[in-house]
């Protein structure tokens, strides 16, 4: 039989039980968990808060599947409880979904939270590293780029001008020097050996430093020495020739030969066409009219073109022989060679000469000579030739017979005839004046008054009437 006291606690346990269901809260989330971004290798809690009788938490996580139960254990704590915490973070987790499912004793019995994202940031990581060094023309733009990953990057590129390495900034040379591509504008000579490089940084640590790029300074071609042009004789060759600086520079000789120009390959008549200095073999003189100029090529633009310039080809003079020429002693000649191709003249010895550079001078030496003759064409191209002139001497003879037989009856100077306004006197021993005259033209016969003087030594004094000549003085023996 039931016992009072065990009925009534029977009843008061029920009534308990009623007024508690009757009364008691639901679950209700007052607060919500809320995205959250952090870095891998981090550790993060999603939290919320609930009011309600009896309350009990299971977080959840969809991968991208679907919302899945969480257990404790691994990267996973707490999954029961109103805080939920996740350890070292993957960037394979970034965009993971979590909620959390809260339960209770009341109806209704349960209720779920906002759905919140894991946004996870990875450090900066420099996936292509920009070259180790880049060749640059002088004065063109260039830019050196880097690939990086990681969240929200910034970069800042840096310059070593052999000072240490400091933050570049946008103008004058440089610009981007905040982005991924540094661009590089109108480089100097003088920035050759810059070194750079760039600091990336991002919404995680460490940031990540590029390999160093040194830049390399390419010059364009500049012709330091232009060519020159040449006067040569037909049969000569000739070279034209050139300098230049510049990076990897090439040179190619072109020719107008009158129908505007083109370049030249290496043949008989030239040689060295991609070279410094252009041969040119034996020309003629049509090439008078050609005109020449070299194009230095190279890595780097614009290109140089050199001067232009002819050669000149001369004809050698010709010089006809001719001679050799007789004078006597103060007399003049005139010598016209015949001479071809020739615009300068010059004799030597000038001794004896009216006017050396002249083709037809006066000669009026005192005795015989030979002089040479150079003939040149504007000075370039030159001939000789020599020609004599024989001076010949007057003969006087030192002894006559005018006897009568025909045969030396007069006293007979050979070549007195050439000279005019000559004067001659004729004394016995004893300096007395036994003959004179002017012009003499061997007709003495020994004779003083038109009577025969007897045998004997007689002094002559010639004067040939000539300024140079001395008077001329000796001993006559009139034989019989």
């Amino acid at each position: 039989m039931v016992s009072k006291r065990w009925l009534k606690s029977i009843l008061l346990l029920s009534l308990y039980c009623i007024l508690n269901v009757a009364f008691a809260q639901p679950p209700n989330i007052t607060t919500q968990p809320t995205n959250i971004s952090a870095c891998t290798d981090s550790a993060v809690c999603f939290s919320l808060i609930a009011t309600g009788a009896d309350l009990e938490y299971q977080w959840q996580e969809n991968q991208g599947g679907g919302f899945v139960d969480l257990v404790n254990g691994g990267i996973y704590n707490d999954v029961d409880s109103a805080m939920f915490c996740i350890s070292n973070l993957t960037s394979i987790m970034n965009g993971y979904q979590y909620r959390c499912i809260v339960t209770g004793s009341a109806a209704p019995p349960n209720d779920t939270t906002d759905t919140v994202t894991l946004f996870v940031l990875t450090p900066p990581q420099i996936t292509t590293q920009p070259p180790s060094g880049i060749d640059i023309c002088k004065d063109q733009d260039s830019s050196i780029t880097l690939i990086a990953t990681g969240s929200n990057l910034q970069y800042q590129w840096q310059l070593d001008d052999g000072n240490g390495f400091v933050d570049l900034i946008n103008g004058g040379n440089y610009n981007d020097v905040d982005s991924a591509t540094l661009q590089i504008n109108s480089v100097a000579s003088s920035m050759g050996g810059y070194v750079f490089r760039c600091i990336v940084s991002g919404a995680c640590n460490p940031s990540d430093t590029s390999i160093l790029t040194t830049i390399n300074i390419l010059e364009p071609p500049v012709i330091t020495l232009q060519p020159v042009g040449d006067s040569i004789c037909i049969g000569d060759n000739t070279s034209l020739t050139i300098n230049a600086t510049g990076t990897n520079i090439s040179y190619q000789w072109q020719a107008d030969l009158g129908g505007g120009f083109t370049d030249l390959i290496n043949g008989a008549e030239y040689s060295g066409v991609a070279s410094t200095t252009l041969s040119i073999t034996a020309p003629t003189t049509g090439y008078n009219n050609y005109r020449y100029r070299c194009i230095v090529t190279g890595t780097c633009t614009p290109y140089d073109t050199s001067n232009i310039v002819s050669i000149l080809v001369l004809e050698t003079p010709v010089i006809t022989p001719a001679g050799p020429f007789e004078i006597y002693a103060g007399e003049e000649i005139q010598i016209s060679p015949t001479v071809s191709s020739a615009t300068i003249y010059n004799w030597t010895p000038t001794t004896g000469i009216d006017n050396p550079e002249t083709l037809s001078p006066t000669f009026s030496p005192l005795t015989t000579r030979t002089y040479t003759l150079e003939a040149s064409n504007f000075g370039i191209c030159d001939a000789e030739e020599m020609f004599t002139i024989i001076v010949l001497e007057i003969e006087i003879p030192t002894a006559f017979t005018p006897n009568g037989d025909g045969a030396n009856d007069t006293w007979e100077i050979r070549g007195i005839d050439r000279y005019s306004g000559n004067r001659l006197e004729i004394y016995n021993n004893q300096g007395q004046l036994m003959y004179t005259t002017t012009d003499y033209n061997n007709s003495w016969a020994g004779t003083f008054n038109g009577a025969r003087l007897p045998m004997d030594v007689y002094y002559y004094v010639l004067d040939l009437n000539v300024s140079n000549i001395e008077i001329l003085e000796g001993t006559i023996s009139l034989i019989k």
